[in-house]
């Protein structure tokens, strides 16, 4: 009894380490380029220095990400105060804290599932993509875990079930992203890397909006790169600028919204209309400072993916996180962003006027992960016109997806927050529903 219980401890121990290492990108991202450029066969010193350069990518790229999301967060509360707003947030945070700590005995052996799963169907099927964002696969299995909560599963079936989900998701949801890409115009989108999901039909519906605006008004083949600026202006053809600038006075004007007395305790001393300009600013900064991390990660990165794809699964396509694709318009990144959230916050004030069950409120932070995205894409498929545009009518539109998702999401409905990305009426409904097909068929009941 005493040798089966340590087996035990030690299996546990295992899977700990496995979600510790996929709970921290930089481990995944460094083991990626050491393996792939060893079976390059490069010297021992070209190896050190390429994790040491994804090592500094990385942490660049989390310092910027962490500035902007310092200068973006409070305005979820702000809303909240200002308007005494209660409802359904659209979120991630909450969920996957909630799920970790609720199946964390299940999210460790179901990563390991679902990343091999990836790695075996990229090798024998047609479709050579693997995510390599490591946390990626830790968020949605413990979202995925939430949903499943709804029945009784025990944690060997849900470790398989959520483990052989994710798999399937993480492969093709990679797979699916990397369309938009392929047929891009050339040069304003990557065709070497993908990107991982959490947002497969959102950046396929934003492709098509932008196609639908561009019959519509005609096809603006000006980029927000490419755009010129009247006399006087001129200054903002520089991209930092006209980002610190744009953003700061959309600062102003949420502060002008929701009021002074709401913003003034954040802003640390200053006058709360000088704060909202300077966070233009500091926005900004944390982009320059990410900008610069995700081309020096992205490029080993890339260099060690190439030594995998070339010896272990030939032509292999990696899956990487969002902040890598910024630098393809950074203008557009905070458009998108912006453009989401005020889209999704005209949803919110639609669903307040016309009496709906409940009230979709969204969080800055998904909206500004996928807004940004949305933003990149509609400026290469629409220009300067795709950026603008199409962002606010995907938040329109996410706000009552969300609304209409919320009642079929699992355990996860009543809990009061849905999956901000566009996935939980995607894969996330997708799999409610082969949850509740394959549930009565092994004779597992709900949750009372």
């Amino acid at each position: 009894m005493q040798g089966k219980y340590k087996k035990r401890e030690k299996m546990t121990d295992i899977f700990g380490i496995i979600s510790v290492i996929f709970s921290n990108a930089i481990i995944v991202y460094a083991v990626i380029v050491a393996i792939g450029l060893l079976l390059l066969r490069r010297p021992l010193t070209d190896v050190l220095v390429g994790i040491l350069k994804a090592v500094m990518g990385y942490f660049m790229l989390q310092a910027g990400l962490g500035v902007i999301i310092g200068v973006v967060s409070p305005i979820g509360s702000w809303i909240s105060q200002a308007f005494k707003i209660t409802g359904v947030l659209t979120t991630f945070g909450p969920i996957f804290g909630m799920g970790s700590v609720k199946f964390g005995a299940v999210i460790g052996p179901a990563v390991l599932i679902a990343f091999l799963l990836n790695l075996l169907l990229a090798r024998i099927t047609p479709l050579k993509f693997v995510n390599i964002t490591g946390h990626f696969f830790l968020m949605t299995s413990a979202w995925f875990c939430l949903i499943a909560s709804a029945w009784n599963f025990s944690v060997l079936e849900l470790i398989l079930l959520v483990g052989i989900w994710g798999g399937i998701y993480n492969w093709l949801g990679t797979a699916m992203n990397y369309w938009p890409l392929k047929n891009a115009p050339e040069k304003r989108l990557p065709k070497d890397y993908s990107i991982g999901p959490f947002e497969v039909v959102g950046y396929s519906l934003t492709v098509f909006v932008t196609k639908a605006v561009n019959k519509v008004l005609g096809e603006d083949k000006i980029t927000t790169e490419t755009m010129e600026f009247p006399k006087g202006l001129e200054w903002l053809s520089d991209p930092s600028l006209a980002i610190a600038s744009f953003a700061g006075l959309t600062f102003t004007i949420i502060g002008l919204l929701v009021g002074a007395n709401v913003v003034t305790p954040y802003a640390g001393g200053l006058p709360w209309w000088l704060y909202l300009l300077f966070s233009g600013a500091e926005f900004q900064a944390g982009m320059l400072i990410l900008l610069y991390g995700v081309r020096m990660l992205t490029a080993e990165l890339v260099r060690g993916f190439k030594g995998i794809s070339e010896k272990l699964i030939p032509n292999a396509i990696p899956g990487l996180d969002y902040p890598t694709f910024y630098h393809f318009s950074q203008l557009g990144v905070v458009t998108g962003f912006l453009g989401n959230f005020f889209g999704q916050l005209i949803g919110m004030g639609l669903q307040i006027v016309t009496h709906m069950p409940f009230v979709l409120i969204p969080d800055p932070l998904p909206a500004f992960f996928n807004g940004s995205i949305f933003g990149v894409y509609g400026n290469a498929y629409g220009g300067r016109r795709g950026a603008i545009i199409v962002p606010l009518i995907m938040g329109i539109a996410q706000s009552f997806l969300f609304m209409a998702i919320y009642p079929f999401t699992g355990g996860l409905a009543g809990s009061g927050f849905v999956w901000g990305y566009s996935d939980t009426y995607g894969f996330g409904l997708l799999f409610y529903i082969v949850v509740s097909i394959l549930a009565p068929i092994l004779g597992i009941p709900l949750v009372k």
